[in-house]
């Protein structure tokens, strides 16, 4: 029987490392997602652009975790040395903090070197995409036509993928366990009936996005009644780890879960 030629640096299936976690969580606003993410997960290291941290520190002061401030100035300009204006100008005071460019940067420098007994957690991937806006949306960083004279919408776009292409590329080089937060929005058709839900992105990285992750989840908030229509026990904060009618991409690594579960860390272990 001729023997299979097994490729140079192929690693047995036993041999293989084992992917972290990546996680992707969906969800509507106020439904608990940045706190489920920090309950219970192990050394988090929060890139924090939304600031709004200080509920979740007054309600569980017994959590430490560390948080990196992407929405403060001071931190893109000095820590990080992301200015907001065009080259060889100082930083521009009236215009929002470059968090698009500190946080790539971040990425590559610190990122790698997080362990893989932490967790990185992106609250939230819906401010990191705004951030983009607002950065390349600036007057010296708009691209024109050469043939109209007017803004060239298909390099916005196209430069608003690949980035967000390359971040999620970075996420998977990370030795740690990832969350990603992100709101979502509901799909209509053209009559307006809802049809799909997706994470609130604009552009057609959109779609590709769950792609990029080991599990997605939705966050859930049920009250007794719907808990029991479930055969939940209590009411309560969940991730829907299945499909349904409108949340067709999930996906999870552990095919044993089940559809809901308490939304923590440790339901997944």
């Amino acid at each position: 029987m001729q023997e299979s030629y097994i490729p140079k640096g192929a690693l047995e299936a036993k041999q293989y490392p084992s992917s972290p976690c990546r996680l992707l969580l969906v969800g509507l606003s106020g439904t608990g997602k940045t706190f489920s993410s920090l309950l219970d997960t192990p050394n988090p290291i929060i890139a924090d652009f939304d600031n709004k941290l200080s509920g979740f520190r007054l309600a569980h002061p017994e959590i430490g975790f560390h948080a990196i401030p992407f929405w403060d100035m001071k931190f893109c300009v000095e820590t990080m040395k992301c200015l907001n204006d065009e080259s060889g100008k100082p930083n521009n005071p009236k215009y929002p903090p470059n968090s698009r460019d500190a946080f790539k940067y971040w990425l590559a420098e610190e990122g790698l070197k997080l362990q893989p007994n932490q967790t990185f957690i992106l609250d939230s991937w819906t401010s990191l995409q705004a951030s983009f806006d607002t950065q390349s949306s600036l007057p010296h960083e708009i691209v024109f036509s050469k043939k109209t004279g007017e803004e060239d919408t298909y390099k916005f776009w196209g430069r608003k993928k690949n980035y967000a292409r390359d971040v999620t590329t970075a996420l998977k080089s990370l030795q740690c366990n990832v969350i990603v937060i992100a709101h979502e929005t509901f799909e209509r058709n053209d009559n307006g009936s809802v049809i799909g839900l997706k994470a609130l992105m604009d552009g057609s990285y959109a779609d590709e996005l769950p792609s990029q992750f080991t599990d997605v989840y939705r966050q859930r908030i049920f009250t007794q009644e719907e808990a029991a229509k479930l055969n939940l026990k209590q009411a309560g904060y969940y991730w829907q780890t299945n499909k349904d009618q409108y949340f067709k991409f999930s996906c999870k690594a552990n095919p044993k879960l089940n559809d809901y579960i308490p939304a923590t860390w440790t339901s997944l272990l």
